[in-house]
């Protein structure tokens, strides 16, 4: 398993314009999961429904965004979240070019920066923090009164 410095290495060699050492490593590794999700649909049978399904679900899973996606190509957005969920699947011929429009539309999200839900760990969040004793959350059930 490669880590965050081969990812790095790797999209480095590439030829990505970005400078990937300002880069987080959990989006580099976004990247990394997207480039060969790219691979894959590639090389998938997608006569058999299930890979569909779950091309589908993988690619809104790493950041695609089911109503943009269906407005962006046409589609209506509960036919693409039928399509994420499994209940139906478009014709054979037509579901590579489906899976391909939507890696198209996650990496679009990742370019734009909106693919990665990246939590910003600031000095601003540690204010809210749960009290933590002996290295857990105190957690109450009832409120102490």
């Amino acid at each position: 398993m490669r880590g965050p410095s081969g990812a790095r290495r790797e999209a480095a060699s590439k030829g990505d314009d970005a400078d990937l050492s300002s880069e987080p490593p959990g989006r580099l590794l976004h990247r990394t999961w997207v480039d060969d999700l790219t691979r894959t649909a590639n090389d998938i049978d997608l006569s058999d429904r299930r890979n569909f399904h779950h091309m589908m679900w993988l690619i809104m899973a790493l950041g695609g965004n089911q109503t943009a996606f269906a407005e962006r190509h046409g589609y209506q957005p509960t036919t693409v979240s039928r399509w994420v969920n499994g209940a139906v699947a478009p014709p054979k011929l037509r579901r590579r070019p489906i899976i391909l429009d939507a890696i198209e539309h996650l990496q679009i999200n990742l370019k734009e920066g909106l693919a990665v839900p990246l939590k910003d760990f600031t000095d601003e969040d540690t204010q809210g923090a749960a009290k933590v004793h002996a290295g857990r959350p105190v957690r109450r059930p009832y409120p102490v009164a």
